[in-house]
């Protein structure tokens, strides 16, 4: 027949891990006359090695840093196994990214004893202003072995701020000089929280009125708001003159400059013609010219190019239109409200009567058209006589008062 027998080891927490610890059990017949009935058997015993650990923080169980900006704090890992192993650190959570560095990476950890871990923090932007944030540190066994102890990283998330601009367009249409316009642009919130911003411009061309419906504004986070820039263009603007306005946003003193978008304000071309006749009817003798000076003024905003013509004349004298160097042209290139001063030159033809008294006062009007190449219906006419006289005139001086004079 025979008998089980239970065999007990008690091992208390603090027992090294064991590959094997040897007993001898001797059993004994107790009724037997003889006593030598008795036999023996060996019982081994192994101890695994445990990796536990506990984890503390130094400072508590929370930390608070804004948006790009790097805190750090220190937690202390005890093994409370039975055997020295490597302890490594990993973190997990919905924000784990913004645990970016752990220093030392992993340590031996001996039985009974313990290490630290400073950990950096660095969170942004996507949580508002005040939010708590959880991230789980998970204490490792080995350097990627599975989790044996964790504590739980309370982030509270800082006031970031931040701001940009979105322009209706960054060229508007053309303005005419004395007309008002206005501008429109956005202001978005782009921290994590309310806060207040202003609006600036750069400095406008002189003459030029520029004014924001308001700059300054308060908005909560993720949201924007329209300004108008009003824009009033001087009357001497001149279309050459496009202004290019740079507006800029920012928020407290000494935050800097968040966001800056150019504009381009152009001026619309001006096209315009004055003309000024310069002398009245000329007279002149056969063969000999005449010449009737013309002021041509460009009242526009823009150079421009001016042409004239002769539409009509009464005789067919032959004529040509020259500039101050008496060399012959068809048209003038004139800047903005600047003017140049051109000639009709006309010659005198011959007296075909043999009696020259028959061709005295003889004359031809000349009808001459004026306009800016760039709009014909741009125009204005003149006329201007030429008169041939051939005749001599004489007289004779002297004084009202001789006195001692002959």
């Amino acid at each position: 027949d025979s008998q089980n027998i239970i065999f007990e080891a008690d091992m208390n927490d603090n027992n090294d891990a064991i590959d094997k610890i040897c007993w001898t059990i001797n059993a004994v017949v107790s009724n037997d006359p003889q006593q030598n009935s008795s036999d023996d058997a060996e019982v081994s015993l192994k101890i695994e090695e445990i990796h536990a650990c506990d984890m503390v923080w130094f400072a508590g169980s929370s930390i608070e840093a804004d948006p790009g900006e790097t805190e750090s704090t220190q937690i202390a890992v005890s093994n409370t196994g039975n055997s020295d192993f490597t302890i490594g650190l990993d973190e997990s959570g919905s924000k784990a990214h913004w645990i970016t560095d752990v220093s030392p990476p992993n340590q031996l950890l001996r039985k009974g004893q313990s290490v630290s871990f400073t950990i950096e923090v660095t969170p942004d932007a996507s949580v508002s202003a005040g939010s708590e944030v959880i991230i789980n540190i998970k204490g490792l066994d080995g350097i990627n072995g599975p989790m044996i102890c964790n504590e739980q990283l309370g982030v509270t998330v800082g006031q970031f701020s931040d701001a940009s601009l979105t322009l209706s367009t960054s060229s508007m249409g053309e303005i005419t000089p004395g007309d008002s316009e206005q501008f429109q642009f956005q202001v978005h919130n782009e921290g994590n929280g309310p806060d207040t911003f202003t609006v600036s411009m750069s400095q406008p061309p002189s003459g030029w009125m520029l004014q924001f419906s308001q700059s300054t504004v308060t908005l909560d986070e993720g949201t924007w708001f329209t300004i108008t820039m009003n824009i009033t263009v001087p009357e001497n603007a001149l279309a050459d003159d496009a202004a290019e306005i740079t507006i800029s946003v920012f928020g407290d003193a000494g935050s800097g400059i968040y966001d800056s978008k150019t504009v381009t304000i152009p001026v619309s071309a001006v096209h315009s013609i004055s003309v000024e006749k310069m002398a009245g009817d000329q007279t002149g003798r056969s063969n000999e010219y005449v010449q009737f000076p013309v002021k041509i003024t460009n009242p526009g905003n823009i150079q421009d190019i001016y042409e004239f013509s002769v539409t009509a004349r009464t005789q067919d004298w032959d004529y040509s239109f020259t500039d101050d160097n008496e060399d012959p042209i068809s048209n003038i290139q004139i800047a903005a409200g600047q003017d140049k001063t051109i000639n009709l030159k006309v010659r005198i033809p011959e007296c075909e009567s043999s009696n020259p008294e028959d061709c005295e006062l003889d004359s031809s009007l000349f009808k001459v058209r004026f306009w800016n190449k760039a709009d014909v219906k741009i125009k204005i006419e003149l006329e201007m006589r030429a008169i041939l006289s051939n005749r001599n005139f004489t007289m004779n001086m002297y004084f009202k008062e001789p006195g001692s004079n002959p």
